[in-house]
């Protein structure tokens, strides 16, 4: 796993996935496959808004317990985590809930911080073009000359086609 440079939170995640009574059929796919399910777990929690009076939800902690105590059935139980992200109660009770769950999980959602991306001075040079435009036209205001955009829309492009 060091080698490949893989989350070892990642092999956790995938071992939930698994019943402890079965063999986990290890592939690296699967290793990718788990990689997703955290990043897609990790990211929804962090988007979470967190309030440290709210409680978790009654019903899904019970639901939660229940599938922990049927024969350590964590894969179900990782299922009623996802339920919980993906429900519809108020996001500082999802959060609460999830982060109720990861005192078993162990996936660390708490503590995880997403990775800060650098953006290129001229990208961020056109995103603000963009946006002032935009504000022209909500204002009514005449379009900037298009000589001024157009040697951004160039590197923009550059960018583009380097990358891809």
């Amino acid at each position: 796993l060091a080698e490949r440079d893989c989350d070892p939170i990642a092999f956790r995640y995938l071992c939930l996935t698994g019943h402890y009574r079965t063999q986990l059929n290890f592939t690296w796919e699967a290793l990718d496959a788990a990689q997703t399910g955290l990043d897609r777990m990790r990211q929804g929690f962090h988007a979470l808004h967190a309030d440290a009076a709210t409680q978790a939800d009654a019903a899904l902690v019970e639901r939660f317990t229940d599938m922990l105590n049927d024969d350590l059935n964590l894969p179900r139980a990782l299922a009623v985590a996802w339920e919980a992200l993906r429900g519809d109660a108020p996001a500082a009770v999802k959060r609460a809930t999830l982060a109720k769950f990861d005192e078993v999980l162990g996936l660390g959602l708490a503590t995880w911080q997403p990775q800060a991306v650098e953006v290129p001075a001229d990208i961020e040079a056109l995103a603000k073009a963009r946006d002032a435009g935009i504000s022209r036209v909500i204002f009514g205001l005449p379009p900037e000359p298009a000589e001024k955009l157009l040697p951004l829309l160039e590197r923009h492009a550059e960018l583009a086609r380097s990358v891809g």
